[in-house]
């Protein structure tokens, strides 16, 4: 007889499977409290006894009445530490709402809402009386924080960008696929993710201060563990939804919505880079990009090459870690080819009517609320990038730049100027420390951005070497190619992103520590990459002999990872003052250089390794400088402080 195939488990049992899963680790401390408890309980129930049995002496014990107190107040700790972590998990505590969101009710736009009561008629939901709305091109469901979904639990979020990218229907298709993440898969994914937030809500809880570090410790390597499993739970959520919209709206217009949402996030990336651009020249944010994305699209519709959007977006293919599948994916799994949707002659937000242009205010007031903090910070830094420019600019024309100077130069330059304006002290910065990584990757991307082909060589070389910027130029490349047409050579190059990828993770935790069990070899700079180094610490006060060392990675063979340290030649002369100092000088090199620091030289410190070896020794100044160096602006470079030097 035929083996029949195993049945699938109901949707609440596979959720409460990854609930069970999800909250082990804050079920083991609730145990752990729960043992300490009943340990001193018994202790004290033990100890009493025994007092009075001789004659209410407590030998060695502290006691109030013949009760010991240690065993009392680790009794109260295990109780309190219990029912603190039965709330945390029984009653999570809800998160604040988005200042970025815009509750919108039923009478503000009756004609969207009778949209969505077909949909959540169709899945057996009860109608919503108000949804919130974003100036995100997305749309979400936002549950709630409880110990298990609900339907009553979910509430729908719609993106106004979004509403201008897609047709009524498609936009119904989209509602039907948010309400299928409610009513398919039951919340697999976020029952898992609640889960996970109760054990970081415990890590920082005042009550387990003593265990703290040991909780952190322990959320980081679970969520290490379980980002896979989120990942692949929502995916399948995705797949589940997508199918929901099928059902509800038709393949072919579910299709359409999917294809309409990837080509209007492409465009909200441009946006997000230009609104990078605006930060630099205002401490508030001055424009509405709720209003770019509108015009965009009318110019894409009426472009001829609409069709190299789509090509681009349908090149990509899944990776382990993606929360959702690739489009292309996306696409087979319905049934439907890739095509180019028409243009739209009236996008879905006309269904707002008259609210139409007063939600828009309230939500790029709600936007401006949420960025302005940031937005003011990007501004000060931006300012202070623009004055240090200006120095640089002056001294120039004056006397010239010294070569780690013009190296500066061009990083900022490429950082605040047009396009056109980076491509001189670039070209200029390569001549003076040779071809490393971030210069050439800089010139390509301004080269590419001006259409010039000389910086698709240079991502070209770069996509194929073992460095941290080859799956960036392999995204560049692939996404060139697939405009052009050429999706075979295209999703070549998509694979080597994938695997560039791969090899950034695993080698991106070599470079984090510098420790003593490392292995350090000579420095491995030509002449003109040395003379850098020593040209950013020749104008520093106080630094004394450095030496430099190369750490033997099992990754990047095309770009090594350095580690610098150095002795402060004057007692009088601030320590802390002297490594800001370097570090904001180091920052500006075209190769990683870690900069290690320690008081007291331990001779089996990796710092004491560090100048053992031979070659190392990379400057040692004949007369100390007294300029000072100003300091404060941020460091891109890797600091690492003593203490992650003696681990």
């Amino acid at each position: 007889m035929a083996a029949q195939p195993a049945k699938e488990k109901p949707a609440r049992l596979r959720t409460a499977h990854w609930v069970l899963i999800g909250y082990a680790p804050s079920l083991l401390l609730l145990l752990a409290a729960l043992w300490v408890l009943i340990r001193a309980a018994l202790s004290t129930l033990h100890k009493t006894a025994v007092a009075k049995a001789s004659g209410g002496a407590c030998a060695g014990v502290a006691c109030v009445k013949g009760v010991p107190v240690v065993d009392v107040l680790l009794m109260i700790y295990g109780l309190f530490v219990a029912v603190l972590i039965l709330k945390v998990i029984v009653f999570p505590e809800r998160a604040d709402e988005p200042v970025n969101l815009v509750r919108m009710t039923r009478a503000e736009a009756p004609a969207l809402f009778t949209l969505l009561d077909r949909a959540t008629t169709a899945f057996g939901l009860k109608p919503y009386g108000a949804i919130k709305m974003n100036g995100m091109c997305n749309a979400g469901i936002s549950r709630h924080l409880r110990f298990l979904p609900s339907k009553a639990s979910a509430d729908l979020m719609l993106g106004l960008p979004i509403m201008d990218a897609l047709t009524p229907e498609e936009l119904s298709a989209v509602v039907a696929h948010e309400l299928g993440h409610v009513t398919e898969d039951a919340g697999q994914s976020d029952a898992l993710l609640r889960a996970s937030v109760a054990l970081y809500v415990l890590a920082g809880t005042g009550w387990l201060a003593p265990f703290n570090g040991i909780l952190h410790n322990i959320y980081v390597w679970y969520m290490s563990r379980i980002s896979p499993i989120l990942a692949e739970l929502s995916r399948r959520s995705e797949w589940a939804a997508d199918e929901a919209a099928a059902r509800f709206a038709g393949p072919k217009v579910a299709a359409a919505a999917l294809i309409r949402t990837a080509v209007a996030c492409r465009a909200e990336a441009e946006i997000q880079r230009r609104l990078f651009d605006r930060m630099r020249f205002s401490d508030h944010p001055r424009c509405k990009p709720i209003y770019w994305l509108p015009r965009w699209l009318r110019q894409l519709d009426r472009r001829a090459q609409r069709h190299e959007f789509v090509q681009a977006a349908l090149i990509w293919q899944t990776g382990s870690d993606d929360s959702h599948p690739a489009l292309v994916e996306r696409l087979e799994r319905l049934g439907v080819e890739p095509f180019l949707p028409e243009p739209i002659s009236r996008p879905a937000s006309r269904l707002l009517g008259a609210a139409e242009r007063r939600l828009r205010d309230k939500v790029h007031a709600s936007w401006v609320k949420s960025i302005e903090s940031e937005w003011f910070e990007t501004f000060q830094r931006c300012r202070w990038s623009a004055r240090r420019l200006r120095e640089l600019d002056r001294e120039m024309l004056r006397h010239g730049l010294k070569p780690h100077e013009l190296v500066e130069h061009a990083e900022l330059t490429f950082q605040l100027k047009p396009a056109r304006e980076a491509i001189v002290p670039l070209r200029r910065s390569l001549e003076v420390a040779g071809r490393w990584t971030c210069l050439r990757y800089w010139l390509a991307t301004v080269l590419m951005e001006r259409g010039d082909d000389e910086g698709l060589w240079l991502m070209l070389e770069l996509s194929v070497e073992d460095c941290d910027v080859a799956a960036e130029a392999a995204a560049w490349v692939a996404d060139h190619l697939a405009r052009r047409g050429e999706l075979d050579l295209a999703k070549e190059y998509v694979v080597r992103n994938h695997e560039a990828q791969q090899r950034l993770e695993a080698g991106w935790d070599e470079r984090q520590s510098v420790s003593r069990q490392d292995t350090f070899l000579p420095h491995g700079l030509d002449q003109r990459a040395l003379e850098l180094v020593r040209g950013c610490l020749a104008d520093i006060a106080g630094v004394g002999r450095a030496w430099l060392v190369q750490k033997a990675c099992s990754h990047f063979s095309d770009q090594p990872f350095f580690v610098l340290t150095y002795q402060v030649g004057y007692s009088s002369q601030s320590a802390a003052g002297v490594h800001d100092a370097v570090l904001e000088r180091v920052q500006h090199l075209p190769f990683l250089v870690a900069v290690v620091a320690e008081s007291m030289l331990d001779p089996a410190s990796p710092v004491a390794k560090m100048r053992k070896v031979d070659g190392s020794l990379v400057y040692e100044p004949a007369v100390a400088d007294s300029k000072t160096q100003r300091t404060g602006r941020r460091s891109r470079g890797m600091a690492m402080p003593a203490s992650a030097a003696s681990t």
